[in-house]
């Protein structure tokens, strides 16, 4: 799933379409009379890696963090979820395998598991809904596993951009400038980077002209051709190579 990152909330219609798509009124109206809509702030754990909650999350405003933490104190975010994602990584009644966490201000739709399952034993198609979402999360997690096993740190770094920026609406694709909320720390824990790493190259796509950062959370995409290419491997950044790739 793209990690653009579109703020503010959506109409409920929108946000829970997946789900709403196969039902007829009456299954909608008995979803949303079973679904609690909360907000949170910048980094409030939602859940905790080890929980039991019962609960399905719709993300309908800001951004979340999955992590995992690990034996020596560290921590791996596996995933960035954003405005209409679904979080469905764990089963009713189990323990949650991550850490949900707030990168922004914003809202989540909590929609318990038994009033899915309610609903698929009266419409085959929410059980179907269901295993795509569980397909999709897999194929996301597996996409990301092989990224962190065979790219090198630019390549990580410009493909991280190239799925941040890219655009979901119409209104973000007018202008190159786009909202990057997450800090140098969580981009360094989701790449398998330093912190330090991840500073260094941003530096240097910034000297090579393939970005800039009017502030620390906005990035512009200056030669989008040359990150492709640096994310494909094709050229490494440095001693100006960036700034040629979009002339082949």
């Amino acid at each position: 799933m793209t990690l653009s990152v579109v703020t503010g909330a959506a109409v409920v219609e929108a946000e829970i379409l997946p789900f709403e798509s196969v039902l007829d009124r009456s299954g909608r109206r008995a979803l949303r009379s079973r679904m609690t809509s909360t907000e949170f702030v910048r980094d409030q754990v939602l859940a905790r890696e080890g929980d039991i909650q019962n609960d399905l999350l719709v993300v309908s405003g800001g951004v979340l963090k999955l992590w995992k933490a690990m034996g020596d104190g560290r921590r791996q975010i596996i995933a960035f979820r954003v405005d209409g994602d679904v979080i469905s990584m764990h089963r009713s009644n189990t323990p949650w395998p991550v850490t949900v966490q707030a990168v922004t201000a914003g809202s989540v739709h909590r929609i318990p598991w038994q009033a899915l399952h309610d609903l698929a034993a009266r419409n085959i198609a929410i059980e179907r809904l269901l295993l795509d979402l569980a397909g999709d999360e897999i194929a996301s997690l597996h996409a990301h596993l092989l990224s962190l096993g065979r790219r090198t740190t630019e390549e990580k770094l410009a493909s991280f951009l190239l799925d941040a920026c890219r655009p979901r609406a119409i209104q973000s694709r007018l202008s190159r400038e786009h909202h990057l909320p997450m800090r140098r720390s969580d981009i360094a824990d989701y790449l398998g980077l330093t912190t330090e790493s991840v500073s260094r190259e941003f530096s240097r796509l910034k000297r090579e002209g393939v970005i800039s950062m009017p502030k620390p959370s906005r990035v512009v995409l200056l030669n989008q051709p040359a990150l492709e290419a640096i994310a494909s491997g094709l050229v490494e950044v440095g001693a100006g190579q960036a700034r040629q790739a979009s002339a082949g």
